[in-house]
């Protein structure tokens, strides 16, 4: 692996700093004499001085963040619940791939089948998932209920777009979306929120502007596109197949007329 050690070293103290963990105690744990780190800094063209990678591997479980994130990110700038998401969503990816977390696609059409119905709004049913709520509508002379999605992360109009993935983990759902926001003069943009559903209600965990290059938009990126790729490999999704199916048998019924 390429990296610059001055900022692997520069990380391992920004992260024990803001975790509150002693140096000395991660290099003991470590196996390395104590002032190790800083004599790394302080001998900057010995390659002699380059961290081995049995030490790399108990730093990085000490302070719960992968060697690839040590190595190749700047932490120094970022807060610790920050340095925790990017932890989960780098982990999230890594899983994805070797496919030990299973994902889910879910329809994510603001108008859900079947829910159109009249009735008075304090009759309305509550949604299955707590990430869309039911509004009244007015139309021409008829009382209609549609689903719509709302953000916990911007007060503007904005939808899902495509398919909403999650996967299950302790009883909860962890749900990330791509979402379609409209600002001022109806201007569109784009990001990724992210949820945890328990309990039927859905906690905001993290939000970022796709393109952005802060390390949480680049690792919600980089997850959102994992996800893509391994469903496209491995389809699973009865819903989506039940769709098809639905549309092969409408075209058949046709053609047979």
């Amino acid at each position: 692996m390429n990296y610059d050690k001055n900022k692997l070293i520069g990380n391992i103290y920004a992260i024990a700093k803001k975790k509150d963990i002693n140096i000395k105690d991660l290099e003991t744990k470590a196996k390395v004499s104590v002032g190790y780190f800083s004599r790394m800094l302080k001998d900057k063209e010995n390659l002699k001085a380059s961290p081995t990678v049995s030490m790399m591997l108990s730093v990085s479980e000490d302070l719960g963040v992968s060697i690839d994130l040590l190595a190749t990110c700047d932490f120094e700038k970022e807060e610790l619940p920050s340095i925790r998401i990017i932890s989960f969503l780098d982990k999230a990816i890594q899983k994805t791939i070797t496919g030990e977390l299973k994902w889910v696609s879910e329809l994510s059409d603001d108008d859900e089948k079947g829910v159109e119905q009249v009735g008075p709004a304090e009759k309305k049913p509550k949604s299955k998932n707590p990430l869309f709520v039911y509004e009244v509508l007015s139309y021409e002379g008829e009382t209609k209920l549609r689903r719509r999605f709302r953000s916990k992360f911007t007060p503007e109009w904005c939808h899902p777009e495509g398919l909403m993935y999650y996967f299950e983990m302790n009883g909860n759902r962890y749900y990330l979306l791509n979402i379609t926001s409209r600002g001022e003069n109806d201007f569109e943009s784009y990001h990724y929120e992210m949820y945890v559903v328990k309990e039927n209600t859905a906690v905001p965990l993290c939000s970022s502007v796709i393109g952005n290059k802060s390390i949480v938009s680049q690792k919600l990126d980089e997850l959102y596109s994992v996800i893509r790729k391994v469903s496209a490999e491995n389809p699973s999704n009865d819903e989506i197949f039940d769709e098809i199916d639905a549309f092969l048998k409408a075209m058949l019924d046709k053609e047979s007329k």
